[in-house]
């Protein structure tokens, strides 16, 4: 075909298979266009399908693979009657749904027409569904080209079987005055899970300082105009911007805030900001972090909750300010990290630059080597997750903090090591000299070296039996203020039959307990 000039697109799955599209120096420009699968031609600009007859690939819009080693594609054809059915959407190389067939949806008005596709991607484990970003011809819509989200569920070998609108243009949505207009059409503002979950963003007519809003199904997790997770400060712009659905259901997302454009840029996970512009982690201490990338480009969670971003930080030294990280673990640096013998030079932060597996075991980024070289690599961060926490807390007990956390899953599993600081970001300090070791999936820990009044934030990390740790939390804990007690006088009197009076000597007014004990050491009241 020719050598390779230019990385376009990635995908990687649970089983560490990989996609990736690239450019070519091939002469032909109608061919020059290929994907490769695990180090194969996979397709190529030109093929030919199946179906409709006489059709081939003229260009590929964004790629997937699941975690079954299926793709859903929407392919730019050649060969067809006309400019109006000349996309479709293809599982694997079979055709699903073709431009210009009338939908069957219920959602839509009798004789729509589908007109265009922007997004196709099948579900991660069920390659039955695929998730559409769709351009209809609604006759009920006033305008003659209508953004929808449309899930097509086939028999798995490509013949369609039926057609769900999540949302569409003109639809208003929960807790909203105005429609919608349009969404976002990006190959990571949107997302969709096995549960049948969608995540995306949409554009309200109305006021542009509030229009837009992002939703998972009909839930509204952030809108423009409205309150962040940071005090004080709005959202200001979420369209454009990268956002990720796990199979359980969590979520993050990319956005700027408004006031300060020294620290606006924020990634919230579940409604709490993990990174924040002007932050500093371990890793570039004690430099800023100063970017989290194209505003476009990918934001990427796993089904452990595990969030893979990129970051630029203000070191002088400009040629090792940027690397991935992997929640706050640095794992490919420009300058340091070195493939096959030669140095990182520049990491992507692109709309297409990076991806995670599902099981968060692999990662593929794009990055250019000291020389010039452009590739496409694969890192294994790990084996398959050790547990899954379903619940992890902490309670005030007798002037300590007790910790305590419930997993649902252990596999290959060792134990605990229990982590706190002072501050939600600060430094994580191992508290337990001996690791707690697996078997649950009930776990307590007493943290006794606490002083009152004062704020605690505690981390768990998870061991595998081949030693790899994954860090859980945090959970955040304020102590009341300890009544300190000066001086006990003797009971008066001394010995005594029915009574004897003690006499506290306290700070200050304040509830006390009292417990007394005998000589051997029983409580006597």
């Amino acid at each position: 075909v020719g050598a390779i000039t230019r990385i376009d697109n990635l995908a990687v799955n649970d089983l560490g298979e990989w996609l990736v599209e690239a450019d070519t120096d091939n002469a032909d420009t109608d061919a020059d266009q290929v994907v490769i699968r695990d180090g194969s031609l996979y397709l190529r600009e030109g093929d030919a399908l199946a179906d409709p007859a006489g059709a081939t690939i003229n260009t590929f819009d964004s790629i997937n693979l699941n975690n079954q080693g299926h793709s859903g594609w929407n392919f730019f054809l050649s060969g067809t009657a006309g400019s109006g059915d000349d996309s479709g959407i293809y599982y694997d190389t079979s055709l699903v749904l073709q431009e210009s067939t009338v939908s069957t949806a219920p959602q839509f008005s009798p004789g729509t027409p589908y007109i265009g596709f922007f997004e196709a991607r099948t579900a991660p484990n069920d390659g039955t569904r695929i998730f559409v970003v769709a351009t209809v011809d609604d006759p009920a819509i006033a305008s003659t080209v209508d953004q929808a989200l449309v899930v097509l569920t086939h028999d798995g070998s490509g013949n369609l079987l039926s057609e769900s609108v999540i949302a569409k243009e003109g639809d208003v949505p929960a807790g909203q005055t105005e429609s919608i207009a349009t969404f976002g059409t990006g190959p990571h503002e949107s997302a969709f899970n096995d549960a049948g979950q969608a995540l995306y963003f949409t554009d309200l007519t109305g006021d542009t300082s509030t229009d837009g809003a992002i939703y998972l199904d009909g839930t509204l997790l952030a809108q423009e105009g409205s309150a962040s997770p940071i005090a004080g400060r709005n959202y200001e712009l979420l369209s454009s911007r990268g956002r990720d659905l796990s199979n359980s259901g969590a979520w993050v997302i990319k956005a700027n805030l408004d006031g300060d454009t020294a620290d606006d840029e924020i990634i919230v996970r579940n409604g709490s900001v993990i990174v924040q512009e002007g932050m500093t982690l371990p890793a570039f201490a004690p430099f800023k972090l100063t970017s989290t990338g194209t505003g476009s480009g990918p934001v990427q969670i796993d089904d452990a909750g595990n969030v893979l971003w990129f970051g630029d930080w203000d070191d002088p030294d400009t040629d090792v300010d940027t690397g991935l990280f992997w929640n706050d673990q640095l794992i490919v640096q420009e300058g340091v990290t070195m493939i096959g013998g030669e140095i990182v030079d520049t990491i992507a932060s692109g709309q297409d630059a990076f991806q995670i597996s599902d099981n968060g075991q692999w990662a593929i980024f794009e990055a250019v080597l000291v020389g010039g070289k452009e590739g496409a690599f694969l890192i294994e961060l790990q084996g398959p997750v050790s547990i899954e926490l379903s619940q992890f807390e902490a309670s005030i007990g007798q002037r300590t903090v007790e910790l305590s956390w419930v997993t649902s899953s252990e596999y290959q599993h060792d134990g605990f090591w229990v982590y706190r600081a002072a501050s939600q970001h600060g430094d994580y300090v191992r508290l337990n000299r001996d690791l707690i070791r697996g078997g649950g999936p009930e776990y307590r820990f007493v943290d006794s070296d606490v002083q009152g009044g004062t704020e605690y934030w505690y981390k768990l990390g998870a061991v595998s039996l081949s030693g790899q740790e994954d860090l859980y939390g945090p959970t955040a804990i304020i102590t009341p203020p300890w009544i300190v007690v000066n001086g006990l006088a003797p009971g008066r009197p001394n010995p005594f039959t029915r009574g004897t009076t003690l006499a506290l000597d306290l700070p200050s007014r304040g509830p006390v307990r009292l417990q007394i004990f005998d000589v051997a050491g029983r409580l006597v009241r």
